[in-house]
């Protein structure tokens, strides 16, 4: 019995070209337009989230390892967003499919369902994503962190990258740089409500 980390290694889900990497690209944005479109709902999305997978799995790869389990929560979102759209009832309420396959059929085409089950999930892992941000933050040093120290010499770096004058200039506050970053702790430990 091969357990489900074995089943997914059996995939060839790596890049090894330039070309297989344009070709997933363009894949995905076919079947984003598709979906958004709503020609073929479900399928479309289903596409879309496996591709998006794929490619974001094979950019990030590099800083994800099977020991940290590390991987950006925020490309994830997108995942499991398309996931939930993927299963979720309704979708197809103003597609394409709605006006001319499911016409053909038996399909009820006044058929609605007010579930917000979809809606809920999605919020929740918003919520999650800055509830997890928050606890990095309290793990990894929030002390050093609401000090404002950091945000300070990134806006420093990053004004300089940029040739910003305003970002050099926000670099140089140490007291507003204070309140962003305890603004920002607050505003994460807030999706819990």
């Amino acid at each position: 019995v091969l357990s489900a980390i074995d089943a997914l290694k059996l995939i060839p889900l790596e890049l090894k070209t330039d070309g297989q990497f344009i070709c997933i690209k363009y894949l995905l944005a076919i079947f984003l337009v598709l979906s958004a479109v709503g020609f073929l709902t479900r399928f479309s999305i289903l596409l879309s989230s496996f591709f998006y997978f794929v490619l974001v799995s094979n950019v990030y790869s590099y800083s994800f390892s099977p020991t940290n389990g590390y991987m950006p929560s925020d490309f994830n979102l997108a995942f499991y967003v398309l996931l939930i759209l993927a299963f979720a009832p309704n979708i197809s309420l103003f597609s394409v499919d709605r006006k001319y396959i499911f016409t053909s059929s038996n399909y009820d085409l006044n058929r609605t369902e007010n579930t917000t089950w979809p809606r809920q999930l999605i919020i929740l892992l918003l919520g999650l994503v800055y509830v997890s941000s928050f606890i990095t933050k309290m793990r990894l040093g929030a002390w050093t962190f609401l000090d404002g120290h950091n945000l300070s010499i990134y806006f420093g770096e990053y004004g300089i990258y940029r040739r910003s004058e305003n970002l050099l200039w926000l670099s140089n506050q140490a007291n507003l740089c204070h309140f962003l970053t305890v603004s920002t702790m607050l505003f994460e430990l807030s999706a819990i409500v």
